[in-house]
């Protein structure tokens, strides 16, 4: 969330914030490292983007699945 950026952005490296309210909760944040943005090479996420694909194909499948099985179900409520 923007508030939790906005609190990393004022701390110094090492310095531990106050707490803080998100969406998500309470938070105490503390900057330990800055890794610096770039490229990371193919070879090391290739793993990572097949897990993704493949997670977002079986969803994908599973709620046709579903929809097929709730359109061919015969269900009948008794009150």
């Amino acid at each position: 969330p923007e508030v939790l950026a906005q609190v990393l952005q004022g701390l110094k490296q090492n310095e531990i914030s106050e707490p803080v309210r998100s969406p998500y909760g309470h938070h105490i944040l503390k900057w330990t490292q800055k890794i610096p943005a770039g490229h990371r090479p193919l070879s090391e996420i290739k793993t990572d983007i097949l897990n993704a694909l493949l997670r977002e194909k079986t969803l994908s499948e599973h709620q046709k699945m579903v929809a097929q099985m709730r359109q061919q179900a015969d269900i009948k409520l008794f009150y």
